[in-house]
């Protein structure tokens, strides 16, 4: 009887040891996947503490062999398993993963499609819960979790003072300088925001979020970025528009230039109106548009209006009329009135200041009134008249000088008649020359 009790004494830590149970925990990537190509594979693994030793069986092997591998304090056990589609026998595959005086801990129908990649960290809880280092790490892990940052680094300093730390240096030492970088990050993120710099403190507060997921205050913050930033490229835009369309450009001009700076969804937009604006406020400082009064010996008024550029190519409409044409139709009775009109466009380009060329084509017609004798012959009490008109195409070049806020302008102006009736008539050439001013 002694020797039954003895023994029931003896067993009965051991028993009592063999009920506990790792923490097994699973961290799987939905978006994993396991690379097998044809094969019908998946792939485990499992993380744990350096002091850990695990082993692993299933239902289809006593043992399974897996590839171990250490970085700083943890290690990783990588086990490929064959699968096959649903309905088949690996659908009632137990595996189960254990360490010495630990109970092993099942997943039943382990079965998945090829290509699944599964992992699990494990962790002895009772450890944790008895010993004041892993006390301190486990405090500081939840107080990282919920964003108690202060807390966190008090607690990871807090584990230095116990000797399992040097066990641990580079993986403690290294989460107390994410910490303080997280801090510096916040507080740098949170000027930035007040200073409505909204990309720098939306990047800003995406390094916390690498480090740690888990931050909803900092989500918080990256959402009142984005909100602020949206609302503000919007009113910045509008407002500018506004003013763009008022003709106040300069005021515009800034309103635009922050947009760009902002890198906002309508920078395109703002990029265009930023590069006309500077071409207008430069055309004024340059005097581009021109205005001028022409003549020659036959036609004494002519008007031009256009662009002189200083960088690229410029255009000019020209329009030239004689004294006669003034009075058509009301001179039929007098063939000695002959009504001339020409009309041109084209292009300037700067030569060397302050000499553009320029040239274009155009046309030049004119005509007189003619008695028609022979709708008179049979109709004595009206007279009838016939317009005579004539056409040519007309070619022209010539140069544009410009001084202060005066411009010259000289055309040579080539008539070309299609028959020898309307070269007698509107003759082969013009020399125009113009005065004007710059603006």
């Amino acid at each position: 009887m002694k020797k039954i009790l003895l023994l029931f004494l003896t067993m009965m830590p051991l028993c009592t040891w063999a009920q506990m149970k790792l923490e097994v925990t699973d961290i799987s990537d939905p978006t994993g996947v396991y690379s097998c190509e044809d094969r019908n594979e998946m792939k485990v693994i499992f993380y744990c503490d350096s002091s850990l030793t695990l082993k692993f069986r299933s239902s289809y092997n006593d043992v399974i062999s897996a590839k171990k591998s250490l970085e700083g304090t943890t290690t990783s056990y990588e086990i490929i398993l064959p699968t096959n589609a649903r309905g088949t026998s690996y659908d009632g595959r137990i595996f189960e993963v254990y360490a010495d005086g630990f109970d092993p801990t099942e997943f039943v129908q382990f079965n998945h499609p090829k290509s699944t990649l599964l992992e699990y960290k494990v962790t002895n809880q009772y450890i944790k819960a008895k010993n004041p280092y892993y006390k301190c790490i486990y405090t500081a892990e939840e107080h990282f979790k919920n964003y108690k940052y202060e807390d966190a680094k008090n607690q990871y300093l807090m584990s230095k003072e116990y000797p399992e730390y040097e066990g641990y240096k580079e993986s403690v030492d290294d989460k107390i300088t994410q910490i303080d970088s997280i801090i510096r990050w916040r507080n740098e993120a949170n000027d930035l925001l007040t200073d409505a710099k909204y990309i720098e403190a939306y990047n800003t507060y995406k390094k916390i979020i690498m480090l740690n997921p888990n931050d909803k205050f900092v989500e918080i913050k990256m959402n009142d970025c984005s909100v602020r930033y949206k609302s503000d490229c919007n009113i910045y835009f509008s407002r500018a528009e506004d003013l763009y369309y008022n003709k106040k450009y300069k005021e515009a001009l800034d309103l635009y230039q922050k947009v760009l700076d902002m890198d906002c969804s309508q920078s395109t937009s703002a990029n265009e109106r930023i590069i006309f604006i500077q071409n207008e406020i430069q055309s004024k400082k340059d005097k581009n548009s021109i205005l001028l009064y022409e003549w020659s010996e036959e036609m004494v008024f002519g008007l031009t209006i256009g662009k002189c550029k200083d960088n690229k190519w410029g255009g000019y409409f020209s329009l030239h009329l004689n004294e006669d044409i003034f009075e058509f139709p009301k001179s039929k009775k007098d063939p000695s009135k002959f009504g001339e009109a020409s009309a041109s466009f084209g292009w300037t380009k700067k030569i060397v200041k302050p000499v553009w060329l320029h040239f274009g084509i155009g046309y030049a017609g004119g005509g007189y009134f003619e008695l028609d004798e022979e709708n008179n012959y049979y109709d004595e009490e009206e007279e009838d008249y016939t317009l005579n008109w004539y056409n040519s195409i007309a070619p022209e070049v010539g140069a544009i000088v410009k001084f202060w806020h005066v411009t010259l302008k000289y055309t040579f102006q080539y008539r070309y008649c299609i028959n020898e009736e309307d070269e007698e008539a509107l003759g082969t050439q013009r020399h125009f020359i113009g005065v004007g001013f710059c603006w």
